[in-house]
């Protein structure tokens, strides 16, 4: 990967020190500690940009206080959207677009910022499709309470194809914390009196970090690195393993479609998180939100996949004009036959020929449609049960999948 040439440490901290942001706050000092504190973190991730050519447009996500924001616009001169954070839970949003002005009377420069407010791991980016180069994602993710998924996948969204997603978060296996723990000490943050975001509430470990941005598709390289002084002895280690270093610098760059998954390793209680809000299902786009049990993890070969076990269950939200139940699948190494049921009754049945990608279609009970008119039903259960299940490792030589698989499911839909 090309790095990118800025000056000198100095030289960039005597630049931004000049900017008046932390003073017209009454803090001067402030700024002063947050470039001590960041700024080799910063340097570093604008060194490991990738290369674009052209006129670049970038989003910032939580650009303030506008440091990184004002290296890559006098040293890259690239396009930069800026937004910020809004907490709906512990601060009033009265306005979702601000404005900011800094100024350096030592370098004679203006800039005046101008961001919308919104909640990453909630809210749609107030942006369009592929409109972006660049999304940076810079020491934010680590506060996210319920939802990166979303962040992720909003981020592809408005990605140009082949644009790229810069996220920079703590290592959560770097030497600092493996020491506490050998002491007995507590890894976690403390409680913050800035709020629910106000603390690192989930850190990550590079390899985590990679299958985060692979699920999302995104082609992802993330590089480990020291931004902290440190001991020689801390150094040395450090070189040894490069696991045990500060931070982690991912960058992946977009291909194919949108996802919005939720691995099993970072999200538990999916039941919780239940929202039956679409008559169709295509796996690996949200899910799991109308997922019920009987599922496996997401596979992205692609198309994206879920192999069901002998019994798996949905749910769907009909609109009352469907007539029939379409289900999209993959059946195993054998014949793969089963049936389906919709709320306790059979519609249809199912028989598939050995590693064949079917479209089963069902008519639906003309009930249905009266029952969803007058609100006596607002959802469909959907059962599938296979007769004919297999384990791979009675297929393959050399697997050790022990999973007793159904039928590997792309889709289901209502028409």
């Amino acid at each position: 990967m090309n790095r990118i040439q800025l000056p000198s440490y100095e030289e960039i901290f005597k630049y931004l020190l000049s900017f008046d942001l932390f003073s017209q706050m009454g803090r001067p000092d402030e700024g002063v500690a947050y470039a001590k504190e960041h700024l080799h973190r910063i340097i570093k991730t604008v060194e490991l940009l990738p290369p674009l050519e052209g006129p670049v447009k970038v989003l910032e996500l939580g650009a303030t206080p506008y440091y990184m924001t004002l290296i890559m616009q006098k040293y890259l001169n690239y396009d930069i959207t800026a937004a910020n954070f809004a907490d709906y839970e512990f601060g009033v949003v009265s306005d979702k677009e601000g404005h900011t002005t800094v100024s350096s009377k030592e370098f004679d420069e203006i800039y005046k910022f101008t961001y919308k407010m919104f909640n990453v791991e909630r809210d749609p980016f107030p942006y369009e499709d592929e409109e972006f180069d660049l999304v940076l994602c810079c020491e934010l993710i680590e506060h996210l309470l319920l939802d990166p998924s979303h962040m992720i996948s909003e981020a592809h969204r408005v990605l140009k194809e082949n644009g790229y997603i810069v996220v920079t978060t703590p290592n959560s296996a770097r030497l600092e914390n493996v020491i506490k723990l050998l002491q007995g000490k507590n890894i976690y943050d403390c409680y913050s009196g800035n709020g629910i975001y106000g603390r690192h509430n989930r850190e990550y470990t590079s390899a985590e970090l990679e299958a985060l941005l692979k699920l999302h598709n995104f082609e992802p390289t993330v590089r480990i690195d020291n931004i902290h002084q440190h001991s020689g002895l801390y150094n040395w280690i450090c070189r040894i393993s490069e696991r045990y270093r500060d931070n982690l610098f991912g960058i992946g760059r977009k291909y194919g479609d949108l996802l919005h998954c939720y691995p099993e390793w970072l999200y538990l209680h999916h039941w919780g998180r239940q929202k039956v809000t679409s008559n169709s299902i295509v796996m690996g786009k949200a899910d799991i939100l109308q997922l019920g049990s009987g599922w496996y993890g997401f596979e992205n070969w692609p198309p994206g996949i879920r192999w069901t076990s002998p019994e798996a269950t949905v749910f769907l939200k009909p609109l009352g004009t469907e007539s029939k139940l379409i289900l999209s699948a993959f059946s195993g190494p054998i014949s793969t036959t089963g049936r389906i049921m919709v709320n306790g009754a059979e519609i249809g049945v199912f028989d598939s020929k050995p590693n064949h990608r079917n479209e089963f279609v069902f008519p639906l009970p003309e009930t249905i449609g009266s029952f969803v008119a007058n609100g006596t039903v607002t959802q469909l259960e959907v059962r599938l049960f296979i007769d004919t299940p297999f384990i791979p490792k009675d297929f393959e030589e050399e697997s050790m999948d022990k999973r007793e698989l159904g039928i590997a499911v792309e889709r289901i839909r209502l028409e």
